[in-house]
């Protein structure tokens, strides 16, 4: 008898985005493997974050290397900083919330991945209206 898996069990994908949830589960994946680039799982974090109420925009810098929206995935665990600006009069407590929860949202949607951490960073505030 094999020791191996069965054709009818699901295999572990291997990229650490989709291997494991935040809680430590594992997420099963048909025969075969997936995967899911960091870059595609910053633009929908990224276009999530646009859709909430009181985000002007994403903080670009100047500084090379250094992205608005960074997703990295160690131990299993997708971890997702934004850095935004925020419309004038928004409250940034109460925007960092809604983008937290817009993006897990969005990301479990979009390519089921549960991110174990969503950091927000507001870097400015649009100019008074």
């Amino acid at each position: 008898m094999p020791s191996g898996p069965s054709d009818d069990e699901a295999r572990v994908a291997s990229h650490p985005a989709i291997a494991r949830g935040s809680r430590g589960r594992i997420v099963r994946q048909p025969p075969g493997q997936a995967s899911i680039s960091t870059d595609i799982l910053a633009r929908y974090a990224a276009d999530a974050a646009r859709e909430v109420e009181g985000v002007r925009g994403l903080a670009e810098s100047t500084i090379p290397g250094r992205r608005a929206v960074r997703v990295t995935g160690e131990d299993g665990a997708v971890r997702v900083e934004l850095h935004l600006v925020a419309e004038w009069g928004s409250s940034i407590p109460a925007l960092g919330c809604g983008v937290q929860e817009r993006v897990r949202e969005y990301l479990r949607t979009m390519a089921d991945v549960e991110a174990a951490v969503v950091d927000v960073v507001v870097d400015e505030v649009g100019p008074r209206p």
